[in-house]
């Protein structure tokens, strides 16, 4: 919903509102106008944001655990040709590697400091979302001075209205009787159309 399409739709409100209920006070107009804003709920989420941001920053210094795997194979392994003696060759034998090798390896790593890397970032994300805020702020106010401007223009509007049918009322009776003379043939049209021409000069 864009800015115009919302004013329009509070101005609506207001009519609508003030001809069942009889008035609406400038804070319900506040309430109408930014619960249907499209930065209404900017601020919420410049907040859950940061928050986002603050935990993955704390996330640096949890430690990292990886787990590594290696295989290998060998089309030909190193042999040991020696001739043992007979009394060692029985009970001795001198193995040959496999040519087939496998290892693993769990590396642990942890920030112990990070030169105050992480606290400046936490810093910055405070800086950039008091600034956030503040410009969904400044749009906010912007709208509560243009419902000001709306809402005492339909004030003023609605006074003027009431002092013109104050004006308008006498001026219809006098009409009436008028028109009754008119048909008795003791007054003119002609003071019937008078009538009417200071009619249109106050409505």
């Amino acid at each position: 919903m864009n800015c115009r399409l919302l004013l329009l739709w509070v101005i609506l409100s207001i009519n609508g509102f003030a001809q069942t209920n009889g008035s609406i006070t400038l804070e319900q107009c506040y309430s109408v106008a930014l619960k249907n804003h499209p930065w209404s709920k900017q601020m919420d989420y410049n907040k859950n944001l940061q928050e986002l941001n603050n935990k993955t920053i704390l996330t640096s210094w949890l430690p990292t655990i990886t787990l590594n795997g290696q295989a290998t194979w060998q089309s030909d392994v190193t042999k040991v040709d020696l001739q043992l003696p007979a009394q060692l060759a029985s009970s001795m034998s001198i193995p040959t590697p496999n040519k087939d090798q496998y290892k693993a390896t769990l590396d642990i790593r942890q920030t112990i400091y990070d030169g105050g890397l992480s606290k400046y970032r936490r810093i910055q994300e405070s800086s950039d979302l008091q600034v956030n805020q503040q410009s969904v702020t400044v749009e906010m106010n912007k709208v509560k001075e243009t419902i000001n401007g709306l809402y005492f223009s339909y004030i003023l509007n609605t006074e003027i209205k009431m002092q013109l049918d104050g004006y308008d009322a006498p001026l219809l009776e006098r009409k009436k009787v008028l028109e009754a003379a008119v048909r008795n043939g003791i007054a003119l049209p002609s003071d019937i159309d008078a009538i009417e021409a200071e009619r249109l000069t106050i409505l």
